[in-house]
């Protein structure tokens, strides 16, 4: 066996490329554990949504994130939300529809969601990608409609 590799009675490999076969196995092992999005510089994306979510979430479950969501924010039984639409979208950008002030993003046609859900006589909407949670498209950014609009899920909505 080459010098460099010899085995000691410890069975450890020792000698001066020992250091580089150990730097070379950590690199390898850090490189296992995959990326994970801990968050979005972007707050018209939510920390945690990955853009490289492995499969498209269903409309029914993103609306149902929705409504979740809402709740919460207003403190109200999701109940008294009402579902104004829920539909299947291809956003104009990749702002999905809530562009940023003073944000560029890719001119590109994105498939995606827009949900609106009311409470009272205010009107919110959800925008997303189809995969992933949807957000609240709030200020400070702009809402936007899509350029295409799917078959919608239409819920009730009464006025008030």
């Amino acid at each position: 066996m080459p010098r460099a590799l010899a085995e000691n009675t410890q069975g450890r490999i020792t000698g001066p490329c020992s250091v580089m076969l150990v730097m070379a196995a950590a690199a390898a092992l850090v490189g296992c554990g995959g990326a994970q999005d801990t968050g979005s510089a972007d707050p018209a994306r939510p920390a945690g949504e990955s853009l490289t979510q492995p499969y498209d979430m269903d409309l029914d479950q993103q609306t149902g994130f929705a409504r979740m969501d809402l709740a919460g924010r207003l403190g109200v039984p999701e109940g008294e939300l009402r579902l104004i639409e829920a539909a299947r979208v291809s956003w104009r950008d990749s702002s999905m529809g809530c562009p940023l002030p003073d944000r560029a993003y890719t001119q590109v046609i994105t498939p995606g969601v827009l949900i609106r859900l009311a409470h009272g006589k205010v009107v919110y909407e959800y925008h997303g990608s189809r995969r992933g949670q949807p957000f609240l498209c709030e200020p400070p950014a702009t809402v936007e409609p899509p350029a295409t609009v799917g078959s919608p899920i239409r819920g009730h909505d009464d006025g008030t």
